[in-house]
């Protein structure tokens, strides 16, 4: 059974064919062939396989990962989400007008089930997501064809002793390519962070509150003949109508129900152990000796949501800043609980006796607790998503003019310049985009400058037509073009090493340093939330922030509320959603520059692999039998897994800063005891989950140590083998993704001609069937 593609590939051909194309062991002087049948030549090949003529259309089962194509899914994957985008934008214009930013999606109008609403929004953020991380991925592809060098362009660098990094996006290549070129990479890399910076934010579920009063009294209300005056709500004035009839629930209960509740609750009110109306306490100026001590409404404006309990503990957490929750409120507070009713200014004076403290006795609710777990909306910002369908638009078009550069200018070739040749053309219509697949049309080369994308389309262009500028600077590797262009290279002692070599300690400095800085950032932000939630009285052990929910909004975890309750709703939305993906657009950058840093390093392990067996060369668009396939230089296992942790790192983001939007509801009781909207009183802010971040900094850890893993576990292979005469080893240098040491190691044996199109491996090669001398290079020869 074949082991791989070149094993199926192989199989495949005629015996005679498999005689010529497999290694040979070697042969005295004597047995070898002659110097013509020494080295794969197409016009003896094609008699038995036809296959193997550039000139012959390849099949269309190998086309299917012709680099045209790759662009074409690229292309349809942008148009899809594109219209995904402006369908649900369009929609909800229609729906709902065009002078609102908000939009409910589900729940529009009375609220839907808030465990519904949640799944909507977590798997819209899943799918949110995944769908981010193949556009990063679809531009980072473009962005690569976009930064590589033409052959003349590297011609003529090398000519000014510089060079060009190939089968990499780099800063060393974009300062060299056309304007046209620069600005399209420069508006791919900005739609891809500014999506991240928004896009999350486009879909996300309200959190219901409401608001209502309460009232202290005295021990023998009851007693008091005199109106309450200054009542801020009718709903006391009930209650005291019908405090006979009305359950009566001590502190424990009283303290269950309430605590840490945001909806759901009636007003009520609290009567007091230790006060009574011979104490002339009354806030009422009019009459102190009043049995009405105070009132007050929970929340009185959108920034004090979460607050909604903290009159509970009003003694305590001015100082200690506990939570008002049932757990902290426990024994001995529950048995103790004492409530202080400020003076007329609202301040806490520096003396305490003039404040009024007063110890709970019991509560008297208005009505019982009301499930307001089917008032949760999800909602979508039309503004938001219009800047997402605009940069998905300007995506689109990028991307286009990448497919129209690259069939005019040729950055994918069908090779053999200067003759004819059939290949496809990208069409802008469905129909002749497959016929790019099954149907390529004739057309030439001739004149066109080759785009040199991938590792295999260099070495294919400098086996074909060697650099004259590199003839003395055999066996040099990256190291030797560094500081100045090598005139000789010694011969250097075959060594093993490992995989991080490949890149240079600035780009490793650049990675490694990025991504510490931002993992010890994310940690200390960590630290600061769970000191904060402990601070409050909150459970910080795993379990308890697991019950806390993945992207749950909480009382005890919001921030900078106070910022955007001043700049009001509008305002304070788009902070808040500025402020929570701004570390989408951080991972997102430093998404490229591991990708890069793997890349580097994995060039050079295709580069190494020709030392171990012989290979057709992957190329951007393949001829006879050379290969391809739709990734450029990561390979899919790699690249598979470095998306995968992407797309889970944004994701675990995701809920772990998120916008937080509630929705007010007050109490009503005509003609039925309901609850209705106040949208006055709406707000957002920025929402955090320990669990999220604690997932998000697992997720970013396990994505560098992977780096480190594939770096400094791996070696390149070494070959110490020397075919022909002598004993001479034949290292692989280490040539990264170095133009000039590329074009070094691929000057091949004059009369190989057509080993750029033949598998090939590195090994040394004789100068003639009876020569002392040689060269290392990639070549066809059977003796090796």
């Amino acid at each position: 059974m074949p082991r791989n593609f070149d094993d199926y590939e192989l199989s495949q051909l005629q015996p005679e064919s498999q005689t010529l194309l497999l290694p040979h062991p070697p042969q005295d002087d004597a047995a070898c062939a002659t110097e013509d049948n020494r080295f794969g030549r197409i016009v003896h090949l094609r008699k038995w396989l036809p296959e193997v003529d550039p000139h012959t259309d390849t099949r269309w089962s190998k086309r299917l990962t012709d680099r045209d194509v790759g662009l074409l899914l690229i292309q349809g994957l942008s148009v899809l989400i594109l219209s995904l985008n402006l369908a649900l934008t369009v929609w909800a214009a229609v729906q709902h007008g065009v002078k609102e930013n908000i939009s409910d999606i589900l729940g529009a109008g009375g609220g839907d089930d808030c465990a519904r609403v949640k799944d909507w929004n977590k798997w819209l953020h899943v799918g949110i997501n995944v769908l981010s991380t193949l556009l990063l991925a679809a531009s980072n592809y473009c962005a690569q064809l976009l930064v590589a060098p033409t052959r003349e362009m590297v011609d003529k660098a090398h000519t000014k002793g510089r060079w060009f990094d190939i089968g990499i996006q780099s800063f060393r290549n974009l300062r060299r390519v056309p304007a046209q070129q620069k600005t399209l990479w420069f508006l791919l890399m900005l739609s891809s962070g500014l999506l991240h910076l928004f896009w999350n934010s486009a879909v996300f579920a309200t959190t219901p509150f409401s608001t209502y009063s309460t009232g202290y009294v005295t021990t023998d209300y009851l007693d008091d003949p005199n109106p309450w005056l200054f009542v801020d709500s009718p709903d006391l004035d009930f209650i005291r109508q019908n405090a006979l009839r009305l359950p009566k629930l001590d502190n424990k209960e009283c303290i269950a129900r309430y605590a840490g509740r945001l909806a759901g609750l009636s007003s009520l009110l609290l009567v007091s152990a230790n006060v009574t109306m011979n104490d002339q306490l009354s806030y009422e100026h009019s009459n102190k000796r009043s049995s009405f001590l105070w009132n007050g409404t929970t929340v009185e404006s959108a920034i004090y949501w979460r607050m909604n309990s903290d009159w509970m503990c009003n003694k305590w957490n001015l100082a200690t800043r506990v939570s008002c929750t049932p757990k902290t409120m426990k024994s001995p507070y529950e048995d103790t609980w004492t409530l202080v009713r400020f003076q007329f200014d609202g301040n806490l004076k520096d003396d305490p006796s003039d404040d009024v403290w007063t110890k709970v006795d019991h509560c008297l609710p208005r009505d019982e607790l009301q499930n307001m777990d089917d008032k949760c909306m999800l909602r979508v910002s039309k503004v938001i998503l219009s800047i997402v369908t605009v940069l998905n638009l300007v995506k689109c078009i990028c991307i286009a003019l990448t497919i129209r550069l690259h069939n005019r200018i040729g950055i994918n070739p069908r090779y053999l310049s200067g003759s004819k040749e059939k290949r496809g053309f990208i069409a802008q219509t469905f129909t002749r985009a497959v016929q790019v697949i099954f149907q390529p049309k004739e057309t030439s080369t001739v004149g066109k400058s080759l785009y040199l994308v991938t590792l295999g389309d260099a070495m294919a262009s400098f086996l074909r037509k060697h650099d004259e500028t590199t003839d003395t600077c055999g066996l040099a590797s990256k190291r030797d073009f560094v500081k100045e262009w090598p005139l000789n290279i010694p011969s250097a002692s075959p060594t093993s090493v490992r995989w991080f070599r490949a890149a240079s300690l600035s780009r490793w400095v650049l990675t490694i340093s990025s991504c510490a800085i931002t993992i010890g950032t994310v940690g200390f932000l960590l630290h600061m939330t769970i000191v904060s939630q402990q601070a409050q009285g909150v459970d910080t052990d795993v379990m308890s922030l697991g019950s806390y929910g993945l992207g749950t909004p909480q009382q005890f975890a919001t921030a900078l509320t106070g910022i955007t309750g001043r700049l009001g709703p509008t305002k304070g939305f788009f902070f808040a959603v500025l402020f929570a993906n701004m570390f989408q657009a951080i991972v997102s950058a430093l998404y490229l520059l591991v990708n890069n840093l793997l890349t580097v390093m994995l060039v050079a392990a295709e580069w190494n692999k020709y030392t171990s067996r012989r290979k057709a060369l992957r190329v951007s668009t393949p001829r006879g039998i050379q290969r391809s396939s739709f990734f450029l230089s990561l390979p899919y296992r790699y690249s598979g897994t470095l998306m995968a942790l992407s797309g889970l790192l944004h994701f675990f983001i995701s809920q772990s800063v998120f916008v937080v939007q509630t929705v007010a509801y007050v109490p009503k009781y005509e003609p039925r005891k309901t609850f209705e909207r106040a949208p006055d009183m709406d707000g957002s802010c920025i929402g955090f989950s320990s669990l999220g971040i604690i997932l998000a900094l697992g997720s970013g850890s396990v994505l560098v140590l992977y780096l480190l893993f594939v770096g400094f576990t791996f070696k390149y292979k070494v070959s110490t083998r020397r075919k022909g005469r002598g004993d001479e080893p034949c290292p692989m240098p280490l040539v990264s993704t170095c133009s000039a040491a590329i074009s070094a190691n691929c000057h091949a044996h004059p009369d190989d001609k057509d080993c750029a199109f033949l598998p090939l491996q590195w090994a040394y090669v004789r100068d003639g069937n009876d020569a002392s001398g040689g060269r290392c290079t990639f070549t066809t020869d059977i003796s090796v």
